[in-house]
């Protein structure tokens, strides 16, 4: 059953544990900042749209024997999970970390159809052999999602 707008935030927010919620905000700003350590990315959400922000690693899945990403975003209005990697330049480790969280959420939360599933990488050091890498990554992603997506630390999405 799909389920509309703002809620499939509010469906995923009643699926987690009490636990988990205290990792998920709710973001309604023109500006959405994640950070770890040098790595930065930003929404500019200039629409204002319902964004569920959920710290991942550390915070959401407690589990230490799971790979995990940093940070998960949910577009509420249009259903669409970002599966977010702030990462220095171990690319394919980020890929299994997402990889690894994308199946927790389906299993464990939500069940997401691939054309809501959305995954970047970024990277706050050079990566050698860049070319090569993402597009065998982004080919293998497409049996699990829509699109994924590389970038340089400090860049960002537009939502307008």
């Amino acid at each position: 059953m799909k389920i509309n707008n703002k809620n499939c935030c509010e469906n995923f927010k009643k699926k987690s544990s009490k636990k988990q919620r205290k990792y998920i905000s709710e973001e309604v700003k023109k500006e959405i900042v994640f950070k770890e350590k040098q790595s930065k990315f930003t929404i500019k959400n200039y629409g204002e749209k319902t964004i569920y922000k959920i710290t991942v690693d550390g915070g959401f899945i407690k589990e230490n024997n799971i790979k995990k990403c940093d940070f998960v975003f949910i577009v509420c209005e249009k259903n669409d999970f970002y599966f977010l990697e702030l990462k220095g330049a171990n690319i394919r480790k980020a890929y299994e970390q997402i990889k690894s969280t994308i199946d927790f959420f389906i299993k464990k939360i939500e069940k997401i159809e691939k054309k809501n599933i959305f995954a970047i990488i970024v990277c706050s050091k050079k990566v050698t052999n860049v070319d090569l890498i993402n597009k065998k990554l982004k080919r293998n992603f497409l049996k699990i999602g829509k699109r994924l997506s590389f970038c340089k630390s400090k860049n960002f999405i537009i939502f307008d």
